[in-house]
């Protein structure tokens, strides 16, 4: 109950007096008043909730509520309220509230049987806990939920790793400032770490975190908590194995006064099975055969009530589903009238597709035929360069020799097959210093053997390579468009589409679909 009164503490301290006096009642109503009468708790959380003036004021009297009936043993009513608190905090999306009712909704499951229920609630209060930005906020969130995943432990008999578990929690617990609720964390996990080593039979453990288990139980204020109750009933089983029954009946006795005097029905029942056993033990047959009646009743009783919740949990979970199917009729006649558009849309996107594959289709073939006409371009001109090359009056008319024209040529030839077009910085001026050549017989070459200018040139080259890239590497094709622009050397994502698609008739995201789609029919 404390990580309620905890999380008030750390509210927002400029709070009217409204607020302040909400806080006041409920604090004191999770650290003393539950403890000591449940009834009253009861009443009062359903004052507060009559009384609360938003949504996480409500949401905070649901919980106390949820938290006073899962003591009494009526997880049904527990769940609704929890339920209602859940939806509450989900509307205002707070996190560390959603992780709270997720939490505790998660150990009623556990508590009825309901596991997988159960997980799945604690998965939620764990990816909530996680976004909780207040630290201590998160710290008692993650506190909390480590004690959650311990006790799910504890009833799985792994005692090693709730132990392992409960030690992870108090690490966050240990981290609260504030003295009442912190003395009450560390408290409550050390009696679990205590019940563990009994179950392991480490006594000399188990009675060390008993006895400090008190000590902080009691400086947290609580008198007769259930706590308290099952660290008395814990040191009674160990002395009842070592024994020394004086000293099991006065812890049974302690642990029976707590239990019965605010109706704790899950202590009730091993109080009254273990002085059952030491009746026996002890050769108290009338007393024995008392006590056994009365564990046998609980027992039932307990057993009865966590069906009777399960089983309406179970039914409320189907009948949600039932309405979820109802709504569905009309989800198929929406998909029926999505289908008749969904048909047009498709006959349409198909004709669009016929035209992009077209562009495509004609893309290669200009790009095959471009290909060879530069080849036989080039050649033709090698051809006419070595019958001119004497030609003394043709040199004296050119801008440069042919010896320089050829000089650059290659030198182009090569920065072509290293790829050095792809160089973000690239310019006229940087590539003619490169090649050592005047900026006006490089450009002159470029136009007369490329037909076109520098920057033509370059962005032509640019998409040539990311379209090979694109054909021989798998991987081009999962790439980014924004990425393939960056590989090219463009200097953003707009101008490689632009020139992208002025080089090809299509977007890059077009043409790497068709790419894919011939692939897929190959």
């Amino acid at each position: 109950m404390a990580f309620l009164f905890v999380l008030s503490v750390f509210a927002e301290n400029e709070r009217d007096s409204f607020n302040k006096r909400f806080d006041s009642i409920y604090n004191n109503t999770v650290l003393q008043i539950v403890s000591s009468n449940l009834d009253r708790a009861e009443i009062i959380a359903d004052s507060l909730y009559e009384n609360s003036k938003n949504k996480i004021q409500k949401t905070k009297a649901l919980m106390l509520k949820a938290s006073v009936l899962g003591m009494q043993n009526k997880r049904l009513e527990a769940i609704n309220y929890a339920l209602r608190a859940s939806k509450m905090a989900d509307s205002e999306s707070n996190q560390m509230w959603i992780s709270i009712t997720n939490r505790f909704l998660s150990k009623q499951y556990r508590l009825i049987g309901l596991t997988d229920c159960s997980e799945e609630y604690l998965k939620t209060a764990e990816k909530e806990a996680l976004k909780v930005e207040d630290k201590t906020e998160a710290d008692v969130c993650l506190g909390m939920l480590y004690q959650e995943k311990a006790y799910h432990n504890f009833a799985k008999k792994q005692f090693y790793k709730t132990i392992e578990f409960l030690k992870k929690s108090n690490n966050f617990f240990l981290q609260v400032e504030v003295d009442q609720p912190k003395n009450y964390f560390v408290g409550s996990n050390y009696v679990m770490i205590g019940r563990s080593f009994e179950q392991l039979i480490k006594y000399d453990s188990a009675q060390h975190y008993f006895n400090n288990s008190l000590k902080l139980l009691s400086k947290a204020g609580l008198k007769n908590s259930k706590h308290q109750g099952f660290v008395h009933h814990g040191k009674a089983l160990i002395f009842l194995e070592e024994e020394n029954y004086e000293a099991a009946k006065s812890e049974l006795d302690k642990a029976k006064k707590i239990a019965e005097s605010d109706n704790h029905k899950e202590l009730i029942e091993v109080v009254y099975r273990d002085l059952s056993r030491f009746y026996k033990e002890v050769g108290s047959f009338n007393n024995y055969s008392l006590y056994h009646e009365k564990y046998l009743y609980i027992k039932d009783n307990n057993v009865k009530a966590s069906k009777i919740a399960a089983n309406a949990e179970v039914n409320r979970i189907l009948k949600e589903q039932e309405t979820s199917f109802s709504l569905l009729y009309w989800l198929v006649a929406g998909i029926v009238v999505l289908l008749f558009f969904s048909a047009s849309l498709f006959f349409l996107q198909k004709k669009k597709f016929k035209k992009e594959q077209q562009l495509f289709n004609d893309f290669l073939l200009k790009d095959k035929s471009k290909i060879e006409e530069e080849k036989l371009i080039s050649s033709n001109y090698k051809k006419q360069s070595k019958e001119n090359g004497e030609d003394k009056k043709r040199n004296e008319t050119r801008l440069m020799s042919i010896e320089t024209e050829n000089i650059i040529l290659n030198k182009l030839k090569e920065f072509e097959n290293q790829n050095e077009f792809i160089d973000h910085d690239l310019t006229l001026t940087k590539l003619s210093a490169k090649f050592n050549v005047n900026v006006k017989y490089l450009s002159s070459v470029i136009n007369e053997h490329k037909k076109k200018d520098f920057n033509n040139y370059i962005n032509q080259l640019r998409i040539h390579y990311i379209i090979e890239k694109i054909k021989t590497d798998p991987d081009y094709i999962n790439y980014k468009i924004s990425y393939l622009s960056v590989v090219g050397g463009f200097s953003s994502h707009s101008k490689f589409t632009s020139i992208f698609k002025k080089e090809t008739g299509l977007t890059p995201s077009l043409f790497i679909n068709q790419i894919k789609s011939r692939e897929n029919k190959e």
